[in-house]
């Protein structure tokens, strides 16, 4: 990192435990989804994120160049879009049809200020997403596509069944960003 001494590194590297640990207790504080415990695949994964991106970015103090293509990714794929199970909706959801199910033919994001000052960034450039289930096969980067999925087709549009699950379960899907993005102070 250009301008920061390497021996800062070795100053912060022993605290890294204590600070990741705070970092997912501050994020509990601040959205309020994530004030429940956080347990299961979300809960490893924003562990795992969270300290691998303070490891990261004291990595790239000692060393820049040494930071590897996985640590850059896995930086990007923090991004997470939920559907979660409540009993207002119908059946228990987590979608909102009748049963419970729900369609996504497309996704988008668009980042903007914490503060609530200032104009969104505009679109995100998304280059990868992953889901967790689908009731039926299709290519999940047609999500990121411009032109949605025809409403009437399954094809090209990620589908939970909600009714095949015994226990109505949350589902997930992880995006990855071609490039860094955010604004100073939070996004």
């Amino acid at each position: 990192m250009e301008g920061v001494p390497p021996e800062v590194a070795a100053v912060l590297r022993p605290v890294l435990p204590d600070l990741a640990a705070e970092t997912i207790r501050a994020i509990g504080r601040e959205v309020p989804d994530y004030s429940r415990p956080l347990e299961g695949r979300l809960g490893v994964t924003l562990r795992y994120g969270t300290e691998r991106a303070l490891r990261r970015f004291v990595d790239s103090i000692e060393a820049p160049a040494a930071v590897s293509e996985r640590d850059r990714r896995i930086y990007f794929e923090l991004g997470r879009l939920e559907t979660l199970p409540d009993p207002s909706l119908p059946r228990g959801g987590p979608g909102r049809d009748g049963y419970g199910h729900f369609r996504v033919t497309g996704i988008r994001v668009t980042a903007a200020p914490a503060s609530g000052n200032g104009q969104p960034s505009g679109a995100v450039a998304l280059e990868t997403v992953k889901v967790d289930d689908s009731a039926s096969p299709f290519d999940a980067t047609a999500l990121l596509s411009d032109v949605p999925a025809a409403s009437g087709r399954k094809r090209n549009a990620w589908t939970i069944n909600a009714m095949r699950d015994a226990e109505r379960l949350p589902r997930s899907a992880v995006l990855g960003a071609v490039s860094p993005f955010g604004f100073p102070g939070g996004t």
